[in-house]
């Protein structure tokens, strides 16, 4: 296997010792971030000096530079945001990593020569998506960690290298769908799509079930005995086993999860996988079973080789806890309280020693115990005896969780600059002057061979006595120094008997070498012309764009305004179509519980007649609400989930004629690929996007245009960002005309949603699927006795939804004033009697407010009776405060 036929090796770096350690021990690219704009905030993270310093540094190396600007962009940042990715591009930066789709259209209308990756943030996770990304202009495509190998190479086959695919093979795992998971935002305003998670996915919860009263909350909840309580935590992914099949595969990147992690858990993780791709290069790799303990003391919660090849969720999940786990060497057999020693039994080839950290896990307690080595343990019959502070019971586990040696073998990888060279071919002739002239060779940006010379500016003098010979000449000339190059190939063309001071050969061998660093520096920079033309564009759009006197993508003309807003419901019960036009909604959303209508079964295990009759279930059921709708002069739209694989699409496009035909003609769509889909094969259909598809700047609203007749904002913005993508504000386009734009006021929000089948854990599960019907209710309670609804969809997906209600009915006037067409109720997996009871509420209020009554005791009287119905409470959840 060539060099060009191996993957990337791709590292990450939280500080600049991270960094050197990611390129000393062997890594192709490297990605970091700055101090703003990155989705790992709590990292240290790069000065503008840092990064400059680091592009330089790597590029001495041909080691590429991508920095992370993948968080979500709000208009008040957005002209800061380009300028940094200007700048980026200027100083050489290989790619940035974004997530924002705004951010993404600006980059390339004023940087179009700057590479762009879609960060795994975007959540593609489909063979549409990655086409709508290619399309779109991306060079790289982060896939979702969800993705099987066998998707990825369906992909690949499809696009023939259109676009790069780049997958994580090393560190945590997000429990949710990256980009999708609100839970740290909506519960404490710390949010994953800012870089400022909390992980409350690794704290423990417990599993309860119940029925459902009237409006569909909880009754006669009683909890699900588990043997662990840490029910979200992941396992750690490691794909070294495996590597030899990923490295065969068509993946042009893989990924090592790490910004948080120290500067010797990078070089250690970093150098390992070095080692094992060189391997399979020469074809003679093998999983090293020392190189495996070498990745489990770096870090590691356990190990699993994660979706991407097909693991069942047992082996995702580490329930048990969520901290680091070291490895297991043995177990306490007595403890003598007197002597305060432990007798430990050790497993294993793993010896503990001065220096070293152990960790004890004590039977039945989830805390643990741990301590350091200060002298070397005596062993007698493989039984350590250890001093022990505190009493430890018989049984406990033991762990190794930092090993000395290895740190200092960090450290000497991290220290070690001259790790990684990069080869000068060499060949120095005299003219006729006897002038040196040095010609040089070397590979430069994606392997370009750069070839330059130079001529001395001193001729060498006829000898008289003891002419330099040629040996001493090449000894001068292959020294390097300090410098990032290495003389793989050194030709001397000399004539003889030639003389000068060995000063003089040094200094034209450091100005040959100063020449080659700038010449490999530049090798990396955009031409003057092309950043002379970004910055003129970027001027322009500074003023025409990002000044504050011009109108939103979203300005509709003033009399527009006073027009009434009206009621939107997302539902998936189609008995409660019936609630909601009587109640006077006219847009409803359906979005089908696959479960139900494919009563508890897998798709992949339905024969064709089966899945035939399901689907015309479907159908039936979609024409008798369409019917009700058109009699209540009400639309309905098929509202799809956000995340379809190929499953789901298996089964729903074929719907989309038959729906058609029975003009039902509008879908709404929670994911790119979708929307790409559709817009390809039935550009006849209405789309209108949901807000996982994360609209958070005036620059998105105005790509979205283009694509979708309604615009759902992100529930994680606050008042003051609703109003500046409303009003007058910062971009100068044209109205909207018949687009809508729609905004989430009420409901249990969806916090997360995970390929991890939550009930799974239930023992016995797997066997009685009947346990989860639509009657049921789920949940998650967590420490504070707050409780989580859960339910299951078609592919066995967990959608998790948070603990309150979402109730805005206080601002209906602001809302009014505002440019929002739309109030949308998420009602999903709730009762007819709470669709329609709030329904009423909700219209009773925008009555009002239409007629200037809406008062004070009005607004407490409507959210007393809302209370009633609320599922956990209400909340007004992140509306008054800006996200972190």
């Amino acid at each position: 296997m060539s060099n060009e036929d191996l993957p990337e090796l791709l590292a990450p770096a939280g500080s600049y010792d991270a960094f050197k350690a990611a390129v000393n021990a062997g890594a192709d690219a490297v990605y970091l971030s700055g101090k703003r704009f990155g989705a790992r905030r709590f990292a240290n993270n790069f000065s503008k000096s840092q990064i400059e310093e680091a592009v330089n540094y790597a590029h001495l190396h041909n080691v590429n530079i991508y920095v992370t600007v993948n968080t979500l962009i709000k208009n008040s940042e957005i002209s800061k945001a380009v300028e940094h990715l200007f700048w980026l591009y200027k100083i050489g930066a290989d790619a940035v990593i974004v997530q924002d789709v705004g951010l993404a259209s600006l980059a390339h209308e004023i940087i179009p020569e700057l590479d762009l990756h879609a960060s795994t943030q975007m959540a593609i996770h489909n063979l549409p998506g990655v086409e709508w990304a290619s399309d779109f202009g991306f060079k790289r495509v982060v896939l979702a960690r969800e993705m099987k190998l066998s998707e990825i190479e369906n992909i690949a086959q499809k696009l023939q290298k259109r676009v790069e695919m780049e997958i994580f093979a090393h560190g945590a795992l997000c429990y949710s769908y990256s980009g999708r998971c609100l839970l740290s935002s909506l519960i404490g305003a710390r949010s994953g799509n800012r870089g400022m998670c909390a992980q409350p996915c690794r704290k423990p919860y417990k599993l309860i079930n119940g029925n459902m009263d009237q409006y569909g909350r909880p009754v006669d909840i009683c909890e699900v005995h588990l043997e662990n309580d840490y029910l979200l935590s992941t396992r750690d992914l490691a794909l070294y086993n495996n590597l030899d099949v990923i490295a065969q595969k068509s993946i042009d990147s893989i990924k090592i999860e790490g910004r948080m992690r120290s500067p010797e858990y990078v070089a250690i993780v970093v150098s390992v996988y070095r080692k094992a791709l060189d391997e399979i290069r020469e074809g003679v790799w093998k999983p090293k079973p020392d190189d495996l303990k070498k990745l489990e003391l770096a870090f590691n919660r356990m190990f699993t080789s994660g979706y991407i090849l097909e693991k069942d969720h047992s082996q995702i999940m580490g329930r048990n806890r969520p901290d680091k786990r070291g490895i297991y060497i043995g177990r306490v057999i007595n403890y003598n309280s007197k002597l305060k020693k432990a007798f430990i039994y050790l497993k294993g080839s793993i010896v503990p020693s001065k220096g070293d950290g152990i960790v004890f896990i004590i039977p039945g307690d989830l805390k643990s115990q741990g301590m350091n080595i200060d002298y070397n343990p005596p062993i007698n019959n493989n039984i350590l005896e250890l001093k022990v502070k505190n009493y430890l019971p018989k049984g406990s586990k033991v762990y190794l969780n930092y090993k000395k040696s290895l740190f200092n073998e960090a450290k000497a990888i991290i220290l070690n600059d001259h790790a990684r060279s990069v080869p000068l071919d060499l060949k120095v002739s005299w003219d006729k002057n006897d002038t040196p002239l040095l010609e040089g060779q070397i590979s430069g940006k994606n392997n370009s061979k750069i070839s330059f010379r130079m001529e001395s500016d001193f001729k060498m003098e006829k000898a008289l006595k003891n002419p330099l010979t040629e040996k001493k000449i090449e000894k001068q000339l292959k020294k390097t120094g300090s410098t990032s190059f290495k003389i793989r190939k050194l030709e001397v063309d000399y004539p003889g008997d030639l003389f000068s001071p060995i000063s003089q050969l040094n200094q034209i061998r450091r100005d040959f070498l100063e020449k080659t660093k700038t010449i490999l520096l530049e090798s990396y920079l955009p031409s003057k012309n092309e950043v002379k033309k970004s910055e003129e564009h970027l001027n322009r759009l500074k003023y025409n764009k990002f000044n504050p006197k011009h109108k939103t993508a979203i300005s509709k003309e003033k009399e527009d305004l006073e027009n009434s807003i009206s009621m939107a419901i997302y539902i998936n019960n189609p008995q409660n179509v019936e609630y909601a036009v009587e109640s006077g909604c006219k847009r409803i959303y359906f979005e089908s519980n696959s479960l139900e209508i494919l009563r508890g079964k897998k798709y992949e295990c339905l024969d064709a007649d089966y899945l035939e009759n399901a689907l015309n279930r479907f159908l039936k059921m979609f024409i008798k609400m369409k019917s009700i709708c058109d009699d209540n002069g009400a639309e309905l739209i098929w509202k799809w989930p956000s995340i379809n694989r190929k499953t789901y699409l298996k089964m729903a496009l074929p719907l989309i004629d038959s729906l058609q035909k029975n003009s039902i003609t509008e879908v709404m769509v929670g994911d790119l690929g979708s929307a790409y889909l559709l817009s390809k094969l039935k550009p006849e259909i209405t789309l209108s996007a949901a807000a996982e598809l994360n609209i958070w700047n005036n620059w998105t609203v105005n790509y979205f245009l283009n694509i979708f007749k309604t615009i759902t904002f992100s529930p994680e913005l606050s008042k003051n960002s609703i109003t500046g993508l409303t009003k007058y504000n910062k971009l100068n386009t044209s109205n909207m005309g018949n687009n809508r734009v729609e905004l989430l006021v009420h409901g249990n929000m969806e916090v997360i949603i995970t390929e991890d089948c939550l009930p799974c854990a239930v023992p016995g599960f797997e066997n009685n699927k009947e346990i989860i019907v639509p009657e049921k209710f789920w949940g998650l309670k967590d420490n504070k006795n707050h409780i989580f609804p859960f339910y299951l969809d078609l592919e066995c997906k967990t959608h998790i939804l948070n603990s309150v209600e979402l109730c805005l009915v206080d601002y209906i006037p602001l809302f009014n004033q505002l440019n929002v067409d739309g109030l949308v109720i998420d009602a999903r997996n709730r009762e007819g009697k709470y669709v329609g009871n709030l329904l009423n509420l909700y219209q009773n209020a925008i009555h009002r407010a239409d007629n200037g009554e809406l008062s004070h005791e009005h607004i407490k009287n409507l959210k007393s009776r809302i209370k009633k119905m609320a599922l956990g409470g209400i909340t007004k959840s992140n509306f008054l405060r800006d996200v972190k």
